[in-house]
């Protein structure tokens, strides 16, 4: 998919983005910072769009949710309901239950927020049997020696299905 310039999130700011980490902290629940930024782009991102644009289903993705490996790593299915399509984000263990949790031919690409152990340990499982592309920021794939198809870019976006994911670069946990 051709990278596009994101549309811009005026008046919502890191602070904002915070409040959605704290916020699932206050539930038991426990997301990184660049996990949250995409969940923010995904979820809040439709609320800049025009309002043809929402009644024709752009961003109007959804995000699941699966805990996975010996402690909860989390791994996202951002799915697009009109196509299907997904976007996995964050294989970092037990790839039969990522795999069981999609249709493998509607599976569009892999998104890996950064390059830790518990964010990429399915990965090389989850590439093989999907056949699909690999995105994460170019200083992570060097710093952890990963390979990716594509560069996931501040800025840019990347098409699942009828919707957009919007990266916004957060270094700091890592390079990338």
């Amino acid at each position: 998919a051709e990278l596009q310039p994101p549309v811009p999130l005026p008046g919502h700011s890191i602070a904002q983005k915070s409040r959605l980490v704290k916020k699932a902290a206050a539930h038991g629940k426990s997301i990184c910072q660049p996990v949250a930024d995409l969940m923010f782009r995904a979820v809040y991102g439709m609320l800049q769009r025009s309002p043809t644009e929402r009644n024709e289903g752009r961003m109007n993705l959804q995000i699941e949710r699966l805990e996975l490996g010996p402690w909860p790593m989390n791994c996202y299915l951002v799915r697009c309901p009109a196509s299907g399509k997904v976007a996995l984000v964050d294989p970092g263990a037990d790839p039969e239950t990522i795999l069981h949790a999609v249709d493998v031919n509607l599976v569009c690409c892999i998104l890996l927020t950064h390059g830790h152990p518990d964010h990429v340990g399915a990965l090389e499982a989850v590439r093989q049997a999907t056949g699909v592309p690999v995105g994460i920021h170019p200083a992570d794939a060097e710093e952890f020696g990963l390979d990716a198809d594509f560069p996931l870019l501040d800025g840019s976006e990347i098409e699942v299905g009828q919707g957009r994911v919007g990266v916004v670069h957060v270094p700091g946990h890592t390079p990338g």
